[in-house]
């Protein structure tokens, strides 16, 4: 077996392959852009041959073959010298690559950025990169690390856009379990900008790859520089995100079309700036006393000796005798429009407001069903109507035994749906959570949590609750418990 081995020159086979990977990778997507007219017919009447991008992505396909297969005779200090030089450097090239990605499509000019946001973005590529570096010990694979990383984001981002009009942000991180569900259905069509993306990231890894050195191999070292980088991370985090700085120089990135301020901003501090929002720092002075407070003078006298006028989840649950205690069935809909929507906000009115103190056996239980449908609007019902033919909702309009029907507007528009769920189910607004997070994901922790839904309230009556996604995919994992609804 030892004789095989040596007769294959295991090795040097390992090296050749390893030089053939990124050079296949290169000619297929040099051959990708030649089958793709699109990327190089901006005007539609321009050949392969006449395109300046068949020369720019000829000139870089050369370069990175060119580095393939020419090996670095150069001595170890001078490998050393240009590894530090490369790692001062790296953050430049990922961030101008990244750049080119994104400067056409969200017509962004470097010198009209923030410059403090752009300072900013090269202070957290730096500190990631010495965190890498501090982690590994090797400048190549902290460099390729985050390299990858920041292109991987940059692509994925503009694929994000273009199938929902809504740029990443990091509230996205709690539902990537359903992203990756429905991610199957898009079809994904790579551009100019994103190949070009692919191959610069390509050439930055190379030139990580071909120089040797730039090594901090003692453990101790690299845990003192470790702790120093982490100690700067840390202060970069309480200046962003635990003091006024980013307000006071007018930075922030609200609402949920987070590409528009990519002009001023730029993608990757803009994507940034949105983790900055998903933590919400109690108020000064803020208590269920001073709540308490402050409500006092909207309670009324008869609320007051009831014990009503400080219930909040009777109050979210209950309205008045809109609904009869027989009732059999309630049936709503939801659009996660922004206008309007065939939705019944007041399925959960019904007499059984009073039975919280009832015994269980005088608790009447009528069903309660609740249908939001992101696709679904009454077109007749928004501003001066639609004049149509037929009734495209005949069953709907036909339901009028034991059935209340309203409407309901919906606060998010595009995605962040959990949202308009939070605002049905709870009664509270999104206006006074963070911006770009997700209720669900932040505040409802369960049955015990103070945002609780009416759901949990009624499950406090002896019903029973379920909550599914009808998708073939998604049943088993959004089959939730009531107590978290």
């Amino acid at each position: 077996m030892a004789l095989f081995l040596e007769k294959i020159h295991l090795p040097q086979d390992r090296k050749k392959l390893f030089r053939a990977i990124p050079i296949l990778i290169t000619v297929f997507f040099l051959i990708y852009y030649c089958m793709h007219p699109s990327m190089y017919s901006e005007d539609g009447d321009k050949t392969l041959l006449m395109s300046v991008r068949t020369w720019e992505i000829s000139l870089l396909s050369v370069a990175l073959i060119f580095l393939w297969l020419v090996d670095n005779e150069l001595s170890d200090r001078v490998n050393r010298i240009l590894s530090w030089g490369w790692f001062a450097i790296a953050p430049f090239a990922v961030y101008f690559s990244l750049l080119y990605l994104n400067a056409d499509k969200f017509n962004i000019d470097f010198f009209a950025l923030d410059k403090i946001a752009l300072l900013l973005t090269f202070a957290f590529l730096y500190l990631v990169q010495g965190i890498l570096f501090g982690l590994t010990g090797s400048i190549r694979f902290s460099v390729i690390i985050y390299a990858v990383a920041v292109a991987a984001l940059g692509i994925i981002n503009c694929f994000v856009i273009s199938f929902r009009g809504m740029a990443i942000s990091a509230a996205d991180l709690f539902s990537i379990g359903t992203a990756a569900a429905v991610a199957s259905e898009y079809t994904y069509t790579l551009d100019w900008y994103m190949v070009m993306e692919i191959l610069f990231t390509l050439l930055i890894c190379t030139v990580s790859l071909k120089l040797r050195g730039g090594r901090m191999m003692p453990l101790a070292a690299r845990g003192c520089f470790l702790a120093l980088v982490a100690v700067l991370a840390g202060g970069y985090y309480y200046l962003c995100g635990k003091t006024t700085f980013l307000e006071d120089h007018d930075i922030r990135s609200e609402g949920f079309t987070h590409q528009l301020r990519y002009k001023k901003y730029d993608m990757l501090f803009t994507t940034l700036t949105t983790c900055f929002y998903l933590v919400v720092d109690k108020p000064e002075g803020y208590s269920l006393t001073a709540v308490e407070e402050i409500a006092a003078d909207y309670v009324t006298e008869d609320e007051a000796a009831d014990g009503t006028g400080d219930d909040t989840e009777d109050n979210v649950a209950t309205d008045n005798d809109a609904t009869d205690s027989d009732t059999a069935d309630s049936a709503a809909t939801d659009n996660n429009t922004a206008d309007s929507s065939t939705t019944d906000s007041d399925t959960a009115d019904s007499d059984t407001a009073d039975s919280s103190t009832a015994n269980s056996e005088d608790i009447s239980t009528p069903n309660l069903i609740v249908i939001m449908n992101e696709s679904w609007a009454d077109y007749t019902d928004i501003g001066n109507g639609l004049e149509l033919s037929e009734d495209y909702m005949p069953f709907i309009r036909s339901l009028t035994e034991n059935t209340i029907k309203g409407t309901a507007y919906s606060s998010v528009f595009g995605g962040n749906t959990p949202n308009s769920e939070y605002e049905f189910l709870t009664g509270n607004t999104m206006a006074f959570l963070p911006t770009s997070s997700v209720g669900f994901n932040l505040f409802v922790r369960g049955g015990g949590s103070a945002f609780a839904g009416f759901a949990a309230w009624f499950v406090g009556l002896l019903y029973a609750g379920h909550a599914s996604v009808p998708r073939d995919e998604l049943p088993q994992k959004y089959c939730l418990s009531a107590d978290w609804i």
